[in-house]
């Protein structure tokens, strides 16, 4: 009877592993969900669809402008984020959903700068440096004689 009973154990190990094996490197597809609708594990997550834009503001010679006043606007967005350049000039704006922006760049004594990109999901983008002309002085001077000197003039 033990004969038996250790026969019964090894077709019985053998029904497992002959079942078992071939489902072992089958993958089953999974079951569509209606449309719109995830999975919450495979649902994309803000900041995976997000970006982030970076720069740095520099005068025409190359020399780092800190301080200066750089916003960003989306079409997308009534109101714009702002940020100061650093000491290095650099600046950055993260969390950004990906579209079209536009960069605009002043800074006391400089001429207005803009530039346009688009982010793409996840980019991380660089801008390329963003030189700031010094800004055109229009000068105007009014001369006007003195009442005095007018009437000297006369006599």
């Amino acid at each position: 009877m033990v004969f038996h009973f250790k026969s019964g154990l090894i077709v019985f190990a053998l029904a497992i592993v002959i079942y078992a094996l071939p489902s072992l490197g089958q993958t089953s597809e999974p079951t569509p969900l209606p449309a719109g609708q995830q999975l919450p594990d495979q649902q994309l997550s803000g900041s995976a669809q997000s970006g982030s834009i970076q720069g740095t503001v520099v005068d025409t010679t190359g020399a780092v402008v800190a301080g200066a006043h750089v916003q960003l606007i989306r079409d997308d967005q009534p109101q714009g984020q702002e940020v100061l350049s650093g000491a290095d000039g650099q600046f950055s704006f993260t969390n950004i959903a990906a579209g079209p922006f536009h960069l605009t760049i002043t800074s006391v004594g400089f001429a207005t700068q803009t530039s346009a990109a688009v982010l793409h999901p996840g980019e991380i983008y660089t801008a390329p440096p963003i030189a700031l002309a010094v800004a055109a002085a229009n000068t105007e001077v009014q001369v006007t004689p003195l009442r005095v000197e007018v009437a000297e003039d006369q006599i």
